[in-house]
């Protein structure tokens, strides 16, 4: 069965994401936890990395 973006799981899954302390990159981060990623996120700004994860 496929899947819909939308709804799509991605528990058990990790992520790096490069600049998910802020904008388009702590979205990212955002939305893949929601659905169950686990995300390491890495930015200049360790604390602001650190606080959307």
């Amino acid at each position: 069965m496929a899947h819909s973006d939308a709804t799509r799981s991605f528990a058990g899954k990790l992520a790096v994401v490069t600049g998910g302390g802020s904008g388009m990159g702590r979205e990212l981060v955002r939305q893949l936890t929601a659905r169950g990623c686990s995300v390491a996120a890495c930015d200049w700004h360790a604390d602001t990395a650190a606080a959307a994860s």
